[in-house]
């Protein structure tokens, strides 16, 4: 009989290592901070004034990426990095290099139009909702259950912005800075090589890959390559086998990654706060 030992043991082996890693993070984090109180939140948001301190207060660009909102978001933010990353990661990108590249890149992209544009502090709900997007464009057409409705997978994050706006307008705009960054990545990377007849924008570095994979392609060099946690799979490779694809968190089906699990799209957002900017009670 499984032990829920056995089951957290699953879950970690099953999820590719740059997943474990931002997702197992963010929870721990979050946790820390805000239930806890054992780190002030204060200290890892992101803030410009931050960085025109002396000297200046650099971790917060990366702290600020592992802290969800209050309550409730500490689960469901780190629940949807967890979900939506691990497919991406082990279904849809060549090597976790590739992956870690893309998070890199919308974590530049993000940290800009929240400093020049919206001033959103805890960034990784802004992440998820990035990594939503990727997954809904990777799924296009693919029908889902939001709430009491199905939809489109590429309608995610679009339903989950409109959801915050009705609680928070401000909060809405500043989670689709993360839907900004993530067409930008796909822009770059997939739509402009595939129909504008170019090349990739935003090719990995091949030290990148090597650090995860062991070359420049999959493990074995090849354009697909098993590893332990899935298969990776070339798009442009057209006789490659079509992978495996998850349910998504609001359909409440199974993962392909080893583990299930089902979630209530209305109780992930009963109890979502409105957020704080600095300086606020």
């Amino acid at each position: 009989m499984a032990t829920p030992a056995d089951a957290i043991t699953n879950i970690l082996n099953t999820t590719p290592p740059v997943t474990r890693f931002y997702a197992g993070v963010t929870f721990l984090t979050s946790l820390a901070s805000i239930v806890f109180g054992i780190i002030s939140p204060y200290r890892l948001i992101w803030h410009q004034t931050f960085m025109m301190r002396m000297p200046p207060q650099l971790w917060r660009l990366f702290t600020s990426f592992f802290l969800t909102g209050p309550g409730f978001s500490i689960l469901f933010d780190s629940y949807m990095i967890w979900q939506y990353g691990s497919d991406l990661e082990s279904q849809h990108f060549n090597t976790s290099g590739d992956f870690l590249y893309y998070l890199l890149f919308n974590g530049a992209i993000i940290l800009l139009l929240n400093t020049f544009v919206v001033t959103g502090m805890s960034l990784a709900p802004i992440m998820a909702i990035a990594l939503s997007y990727s997954w809904g464009q990777r799924n296009r057409g693919r029908p889902m259950k939001f709430f009491f409705v199905q939809i489109k997978a590429q309608w995610l994050p679009w339903c989950i912005a409109a959801i915050t706006a009705i609680q928070a307008p401000a909060a809405a705009l500043v989670l689709i800075t993360g839907i900004v960054s993530a067409h930008a990545y796909e822009f770059l990377t997939v739509i402009w090589p595939k129909f504008g007849g170019g090349s990739n924008l935003l090719p990995t570095p091949n030290w990148l890959k090597w650090s995860f994979e062991g070359g420049p392609g999959t493990r074995g060099g090849s354009v697909a390559g098993h590893r332990g946690f899935g298969t990776a799979i070339d798009p442009r490779n057209q006789s490659a086998p079509a992978p495996r694809q998850s349910q998504g968190m609001f359909s409440g089906g199974a993962r392909t990654t080893g583990s299930s699990a089902g979630y209530s799209a209305s109780a992930a957002w009963r109890n979502r706060g409105t957020g704080h900017r600095l300086g606020s009670e």
